[in-house]
């Protein structure tokens, strides 16, 4: 089992919540954290997993793993700064 602050923390609390509200909850955490520098990099680094067997090439872009957002994820570009 994978073991880390998403996994023991997070994923709980937003697993409690309706689906609505925890996207909101979500984008809303996500558009604070955008504007404190370190939050972002914080958060790449708790979060990346670069694991050759999961990169991807899509019409010529590399990506260190499957992408997969939906559409309309952050509809009012709330948490833009989130998604680097």
């Amino acid at each position: 089992m994978t073991r880390g602050l998403y996994p023991e923390l997070i994923r709980p609390l937003l697993f409690r919540m309706d689906a609505e509200t925890a996207h909101e909850a979500t984008l809303a955490w996500l558009a604070r954290a955008s504007g404190w520098p370190v939050l972002p990099a914080l958060a790449r680094r708790v979060t990346q997993v670069d694991d050759p067997r999961l990169r991807v090439r899509v019409l010529g872009c590399d990506f260190l793993n499957p992408l997969r957002i939906a559409a309309g994820l952050d509809k009012d570009a709330t948490a833009v700064c989130a998604w680097r």
